[in-house]
């Protein structure tokens, strides 16, 4: 069958779009169900590295994509297509132009209105926004600009047709909508045998508008399955493992008559540490008392009984006339000398000496920091305190170094820290602790070692006095007189002296160092070493600079930042004396270059 005469071909069809308009209204209390959301930009620190917190990107986002050309906040004076979404046709310079002003300044803040296109469409129309309220009337002008009618058409921000973005710029209106929660990213360190190793993330999240729903938390991603979420605002980290544990959670916020907004995505991240072990070492040192010997020599006599001489006598008969022998001996008396040797040796004398090594001389804590100067404001992220006393972490103190306080918040492992919390003033009350002053003290330490001691020790020995052996022999002969012959011999007196004289060393020269710090009109003077920031790391630059400090404590060798900041960092090296043209810097000491230079 052939083709019917009325049949179409494709270039016989033309397609026209048909653009409508329409109108929706919403009210500030249901924005989140209709999938408008609220956001919060601050002009936050920037570092190179770590994580950069959620509101400071979406600062820096904004102001990139539709400012960056206006942060003098004057007119634009080129035409250019690729400038920052322009939206008026009027010539530069007049009242019709598209005016953008953004606030620069350090920790400033905005709030943005992100419309999705399932709302607009493909843009939305121009002089057709409206945000109206018993105190304000807000429209746009038709060339991108927010003005308020109530109040002498004063710029309130800008609306991007195209991208559905309303931004508020004006501080005085950035309140006047529902915003959400913003968490904030938490960490800290447990030794493996601490238990239970339990860490409150809500601590340093803020609420927005509402009030923070701890139940709410939702976890997810990286160890996840070793987290515990406890639904009151606290996850426990089950495992015992050394290592490094990451997880993300989000938070909702409850808005009375408004439906709950949802948090940006916070990382949690949890180290496990091997548990410091204490060792003791013991010194046992033996003493030996001087042993004294003693030698006496006592004379033993021994008297022999002389026996009543013998007498042999012999008779011979013969013619001749008889004869007659006698002999008579006597034996002398036999002396005997003993010697006696008495040793006395006074029992060893032992000594124990016990040294106990402790790892660890400080304790280290996650501390939030406020602005004395900025009527307490808290200042992110989070830093590291460090203290020679345990602290604690629920008595909400505020503890005053410069011109900053910080609120310990949990209790980490060192031995890298921010600031060195001792002798800090502390108030329950962070605008009270903001008045409070520290006193310089001077600290004198002395140490004197007690003189030498003499010791003298005298060993005599003395024998008994001489002692005389007398040996007689007696021999009588009939025919002769008797003889006797005597012999005598005298042992002379022996005296042995012995003298032991020890001398210790002599006496340690007493040492005293004093440590003042020289304060004049409320500040510490120094003299510090200049280095520039590089970004990344650091460049010495010029030594023996003459600074000054808010009147504190102070360790030499710690960094700090100029007030204001001004790309140079100094390191303290020695207490100086009052300078009128020292560098004013500011109290928040740092242990190195990098982290001074990053504030």
């Amino acid at each position: 069958m052939s083709r019917s005469s009325n049949s179409l071909r494709t270039s016989d069809v033309i397609t026209t779009p048909i653009k409508l308009k329409y109108s929706a209204s919403y009210s500030s209390a249901d924005l989140c169900n209709s999938g408008i959301s609220v956001l919060d930009g601050v002009n936050g620190v920037v570092t190179i590295t770590g994580s950069i917190p959620q509101e400071t990107l979406n600062y820096l986002s904004i102001r990139h994509l539709y400012y960056s050309n206006f942060l003098t906040g004057s007119y634009l004076t080129t035409t250019s297509s690729l400038d920052n979404s322009l939206q008026s046709t009027a010539a530069s310079g007049t009242l019709d132009a598209d005016n953008r002003l953004f606030p620069t300044q350090s920790g400033a803040g905005i709030r943005i209105i992100s419309i999705p296109v399932s709302v607009y469409g493909q843009q939305i129309s121009r002089n057709s926004f409206q945000v109206t309220s018993s105190a304000y009337n807000i429209v746009d002008d038709g060339n991108g600009n927010l003005i308020d009618l109530n109040s002498g058409s004063i710029n309130v921000g800008n609306i991007i047709y195209p991208q559905g973005m309303v931004i508020i710029t004006n501080p005085d209106y950035q309140g006047m909508f529902p915003y959400g929660p913003k968490a904030f990213n938490d960490s800290a360190t447990f030794a493996d045998s601490f238990t239970p190793k339990t860490l409150n993330i809500l601590a340093n999240d803020t609420s927005g508008t509402g009030t923070l729903v701890p139940g709410s938390v939702v976890l997810s991603g990286g160890d996840v399955a070793l987290f515990t979420n406890n639904l009151d605002g606290t996850v426990t980290l089950t495992t015992t493992t050394p290592g490094i544990y990451t997880t993300y959670y989000t938070v909702q916020s409850a808005i009375t008559g408004s439906c709950n907004y949802t948090s940006n995505t916070a990382s949690i991240s949890i180290e496990v540490t091997v548990t410091p072990t204490t060792t003791s070492t013991t010194t046992s040192t033996t003493t030996v008392t001087p042993t004294t010997t003693s030698t006496t020599t006592v004379p033993t006599t021994t008297t022999s009984t002389t026996t009543a001489p013998t007498t042999t006598s012999t008779t011979t008969s013969t013619t001749t006339a008889p004869t007659t022998t006698t002999t008579s001996t006597t034996t002398a008396p036999t002396t005997t000398t003993s010697t006696t040797t008495s040793t006395t040796t006074l029992p060893p004398t032992t000594t124990s000496t016990t040294t106990s090594t402790t790892t660890g001389a400080y304790f280290y804590y996650t501390i939030r920091k406020y602005d004395c100067n900025n009527s307490c404001a808290y200042v992110s992220p989070d830093l590291v305190g460090r203290s020679s006393t345990a602290l604690s972490t629920i008595d909400g103190l505020y503890y005053k170094v410069g011109s900053f306080t910080y609120q310990v918040q949990t209790e980490v492992f060192g031995p890298s820290y921010d600031v060195n919390l001792d002798g800090a003033p502390t108030n329950a009350d962070c605008t009270t602790a903001c008045g409070l002053t520290t006193t310089t003290t001077s600290t004198t330490t002395s140490t004197t070692t007690v003189p030498p001691t003499t010791t003298s020790t005298t060993t005599s020995t003395t024998t008994v006095p001489p002692t005389t052996t007398s040996t007689t022999t007696s021999t009588t002969t009939a025919a002769a007189p008797a003889t006797t012959t005597t012999t005598s011999t005298t042992t002379a007196p022996t005296t042995t002296s012995t003298t032991t004289s020890t001398t210790t060393v002599p006496p340690t020269t007493t040492t005293s160092t004093t440590t003042s710090t020289t304060t004049v009109g409320g500040f510490d003077y120094f003299l510090a070493d200049e280095w520039t920031c590089l970004y990344p790391g650091c460049n010495a630059s010029t030594t023996g600079v003459s600074v000054k400090l808010p009147s504190g404590t102070y360790n030499l060798l710690d960094w700090f930042a100029t007030d204001p900041i001004s790309g140079v960092v100094y390191q303290l090296q020695s207490v100086s004396s009052f300078d009128a043209g020292a560098v004013l810097l500011q109290s928040g000491a740092y242990s190195s270059c990098n982290l001074a230079c990053v504030i």
